[in-house]
């Protein structure tokens, strides 16, 4: 936005210049406003109108003239009448050089005053008023030596972003603006907020290069510094710049440069950024930020070539402190009652077009808030092109164990394609209900009451769709689970709200806390079915087996469980559990039926689950590391081979 401002005002003391030459030639003032007024409409399409009183001091080499109420029309297109109002304008300029077509400012001076910036779709209100070739023996401003501004408010408005802005020039002093050694000083405000900076150049030798430049000011209350060289024509910038202050004051300035992030006041924070600069090149050289508990350092290297923002970086948090997520949990709930899982509602684009970014990040310390009680650090490789997001891979440590996510995400073709590997290693399962118990409950829950256990997965999957039923119902892929040496217990029946304790409860065990020495759960998914691969829970008192599908197209479920005594015994009277029905809302059934899928539950379990294991662990099967669900391996291929 400061660009687009200063090139306005740069335009305006050229525009009224084209006053003092036409009063040069005709002294009488009212004849000088309507031959201003005419050649501004001519050059530029736009009016020119000098309400208030014009005085001329021409006898002299150095003339004067001052200038009161001049407003400038709008665009056609815009709202507003006039683009500019300015209250009072001076001009002191050398006469002899006039007479080789070539105008040279002593001094000029705008007090009082504002402009109107707008930007709509590809155009703006100040196109005209930038600089054009000009034919031979056209009048050009060569010297500038005194520019002062005072008190003008620069209003921008971007309807296309539906972004509007504010500048209060203060005050802007520039010497030698035409000059390699140019200076100048801005004192203001930017949306409320205080600006103050300096401007120095000197003259240099080197190559590409005619001007160096040292820039220093305060916006907020933060701190920057500039040096570095600059070509004539400004199409060459090299140099180093450092940005430090508190959290609020560099949240505003980032989301000024049009990246809308949260604002940081909430916490004490501060930082520092060193940056070399080289035409469209910025490599931040260091990083390093503090926001409360929080801290972060890093490197990030963007070359901003036209429609294409490529970026590079490498950051590390030695220290991140997790959110507070119990009123985003509480603002959810009543989303959680709707009657659907996956709404038809489409999915934008989340992944940038234009943003080419490759991005290594780790978290060494995770503390603090609700996701601390689940993760406690992990570090990720991210790639994104051509609205194309790689994850190669995201480690999470959490929940005890590891969490490593790898694949792609598609949105190049107006809709969401994914192929992603999901692996889990050693998640304490009492970790994951002890964190949606303190995210859910202001109460505090003993989780050992609930459920524990190692659990091991692999999932593979691919979707594709432009809503979240769509991708639900396209949902293809496997995913296999082993838990060892676990437990459950009778609060999981009450959680669900379901009068079944007792019938639960000799399912599995008179036990409250039912031990599990292993569960293997295979299922293969296609279109959004979830079809039973194999689904087996070993206790200490009972062999339960799963079988049925759930599908996602249609959010339904037709599953039953299966529970008889220990080595699967035919002899014994099995207890079923039939699910089915809705997805959100399902019917459950428990009773004592005479036919049993664990009469012939050997046969149809003991070769997937031995897949299961390579498919999870590799070629070992998990034998180095499962000891109970290996020993219930063998117990089920001793029943295999009794049988035959």
């Amino acid at each position: 936005m400061l660009k687009k401002v200063l090139i306005i005002l740069a335009s305006i003391p050229a525009i009224l210049l084209l006053v003092i030459i036409i009063a040069v030639l005709v002294i009488d003032e009212d004849t000088v406003k309507g031959w201003t007024s005419s050649y501004i409409e001519q050059q530029y399409g736009r009016d020119l109108k000098v309400a208030g009183d014009l005085e001329l001091d021409l006898l002299s080499l150095q003339p004067s003239i001052t200038v009161e109420g001049v407003k400038l029309e709008n665009a056609n297109w815009a709202d507003r009448d006039w683009m500019a109002d300015i209250g009072k304008v001076f001009v002191q300029f050398k006469l002899l050089p006039l007479i080789l077509g070539n105008i040279k400012i002593l001094d000029a001076e705008i007090t009082d005053g504002q402009i109107f910036l707008v930007e709509q779709q590809a155009k703006a209100n100040w196109d005209v008023f930038l600089e054009k070739e000009r034919e031979p023996g056209y009048f050009s401003v060569e010297q500038l030596e005194n520019f002062k501004l005072n008190n003008v408010i620069v209003n921008y408005q971007d309807r296309v972003e539906d972004e509007t802005h504010q500048l209060l020039a203060e005050s802007i002093h520039l010497q030698e603006f035409f000059s390699p050694q140019r200076q100048g000083s801005f004192h203001g405000q930017l949306d409320s907020m205080p600006v103050s900076f300096q401007i120095e150049q000197k003259l240099v030798e080197a190559e590409n290069v005619d001007r160096l430049l040292t820039l220093t000011g305060r916006i907020g209350t933060a701190e920057i510094y500039f040096t570095g060289d600059i070509s004539d024509n400004f199409n060459w910038v090299k140099g180093r710049i450092r940005v430090k202050g508190p959290g609020e004051s560099l949240t505003r300035i980032i989301n000024l440069a049009g990246l809308n992030i949260k604002t940081l006041h909430s916490y004490d924070g501060f930082a520092t950024v060193d940056a070399n600069i080289e035409r469209t090149t910025i490599d931040l050289t260091n990083i390093n930020l503090k926001y409360g508990q929080s801290q972060m350092t890093g490197m990030i290297k963007a070359n901003l070539n036209g429609d294409r923002t490529h970026i590079r970086g490498d950051l590390v948090f030695p220290v991140l402190v997790s959110a507070d997520l119990k009123p985003y949990i509480k603002a959810k709930e009543k989303e959680v009652e709707k009657e659907k899982l996956f709404d038809d509602d489409p999915i934008g684009s989340l992944i940038p077009g234009g943003l080419e970014l490759y991005l290594h990040t780790k978290i060494e310390k995770f503390i603090g808030g609700d996701w601390a009680r689940t993760i406690q650090g992990g570090e990720g490789h991210l790639a994104i092109k051509g609205e194309r997001l790689a994850l190669y891979p995201v480690r999470v440590r959490m929940l005890g164990g590891d969490l490593a996510i790898e694949g792609l995400i598609d949105q190049s073709d107006k809709l969401t394609e994914a192929n992603l590997k999901i692996k889990v290693d050693d998640f304490e399962l009492n970790k994951i209900s002890g964190a949606l118990a303190n995210l859910d409950n202001d109460n505090e829950l003993n989780v050992d009451e609930v459920i524990g256990g190692n659990f091991d997965m692999v999932a593979s999957l691919h979707f594709s769709g432009n809503s979240p039923q769509g991708m639900a119902s396209s949902l293809t892929g496997d995913l296999n689970a082993v838990m060892e040496d676990g437990y459950m217990g009778s609060l999981l029946v009450e959680a669900l709200q379901l009068d079944v304790t007792e019938a639960f409860a000799s399912w599995l065990a008179d036990n409250p806390k039912t031990e599990i020495n292993c569960m293997v759960a295979l299922f293969n998914i296609n279109s959004g079915r979830m079809t039973t691969q194999a689904v087996v829970i070993n206790t200490d008192d009972s062999n339960i087996i799963g079988s049925g599908v759930v599908n996602l197209d249609n959010e339904s479920v037709d599953y039953t469980l299966v529970a008889r005594a220990k080595d699967f015994s035919i002899t014994g009277a099995p207890i079923n559990m039939e699910i089915e029905g809705d997805l959100i809302n399902p019917k459950l059934d428990i009773g004592g039926d005479e036919d049993s899928l664990l009469e012939v539950a050997a046969d149809a379990v003991i070769t997937p689950i031995v897949e299961g294991f390579k498919e999870i662990f590799g070629e070992n099967d998990g034998s180095e590391k499962l000891t109970r669900c290996a020993r219930f391996r063998d117990e089920i291929a001793r029943i295999q081979r009794q049988a035959e």
